[in-house]
């Protein structure tokens, strides 16, 4: 009988602790999926903050401020109003005036203009009715 009790008493604790071991095993899985949470999290926050500082950028890049766009503004009511000096100045002129081509030239490149004015043009153009100046635009 003894025996048979003691058959009886190891049975029961392999099988609590064959519990113990699947309690262990499925402790260290949950443990295992919290550390990859706090890993996938980690890693959320890092990209999210990758993406607020590229969207900072973009955002700058393309937005002007109220400033730039006065500059822009300002910029484009100088160019009117230095086109319609010339003009007036040009008019009445008239064939007194000498005009240095290559200098015309070389500030119109200088600001990026795709204009191209030659000696025929210039005597051409004066040589109209209306007594203006006129280019003629190329495309480069």
């Amino acid at each position: 009988m003894k025996k048979f009790k003691i058959q009886e008493k190891d049975k029961i604790i392999k099988e609590k602790n064959n519990k113990i071991q699947k309690n262990v095993e499925e402790k260290d899985k949950r443990f295992k999926k919290k550390i990859e949470i706090q890993e996938l999290e980690q890693d959320i926050s890092i990209l999210e903050k990758e993406t607020s500082e590229y969207q900072y950028a973009l955002d700058a890049a393309t937005n002007f401020d109220d400033k730039c766009k006065y500059n822009l503004d300002k910029l484009k009511e100088v160019i009117v109003n230095l086109q319609h000096s010339l003009k007036i100045y040009i008019t009445e002129c008239k064939d007194n005036v000498e005009i240095n081509i290559p200098e015309v030239q070389n500030l119109l490149d200088q600001y990026g203009s795709q204009t191209d004015i030659t000696k025929d043009q210039k005597t051409e153009s004066f040589n109209q009715s209306s007594n203006t100046a006129s280019c003629y635009r190329t495309n480069s």
